[in-house]
């Protein structure tokens, strides 16, 4: 019976079949600490010297953009929990080329920069890759250890940014 389902699943696969009628994206991502430049070993950014835990990011948001109009575009798989530090959206993407970026949040606030958004082609019942990308947390920027009951808005630095 396993046998019967396991070559059932694979033809499914195979022909393009799958839930939601769209295509997916899959992206996988990496924090970077501003202040050394080297990625975060997970989805916590310290200060080493100090033993002081600066950002935790919760979250990741893949930001989904018509490619022609920047029109965005719903997509209810698109949170994704920070660690693994990978997600993969569900089959619902419509055909079409779209911009990608990506948002680090910390108690639904911004708290990384993202490079410029990518261009990528999506197409029905297949899994559009859109690599590694890197989230720079900033110098200044610091995160609760404890999400507040109300929405945080943004982690704002002194200087305004994120």
């Amino acid at each position: 019976m396993r046998a019967l389902l396991l070559v059932v699943a694979t033809a499914a696969a195979a022909s393009g079949c799958s839930p939601g009628g769209g295509g997916a994206a899959v992206v996988r991502w990496r924090l970077i600490d501003a202040r050394t430049g080297a990625p975060a070993p997970g989805c916590e950014v310290y200060d080493e010297a100090r033993r002081e835990l600066l950002v935790r990011v919760d979250q990741i948001r893949l930001e989904v953009a018509d490619a022609a109009s920047g029109a965005p575009v719903a997509c209810a798989s698109c949170l994704f929990a920070c660690a693994p530090l990978e997600g993969t959206t569900t089959f619902e993407l419509p055909t079409g080329n779209y911009r990608f970026a990506l948002a680090a949040l910390r108690c639904g606030a911004l708290v990384g920069d993202a490079p410029p958004p990518v261009v990528r082609s999506v197409q029905r019942g297949e899994i559009t890759n859109l690599s590694a990308i890197g989230v720079t947390i900033p110098t200044c920027a610091r995160t609760p250890a404890a999400c507040p009951d109300a929405d945080a808005g943004r982690f704002a630095c002194a200087d305004g940014g994120p």
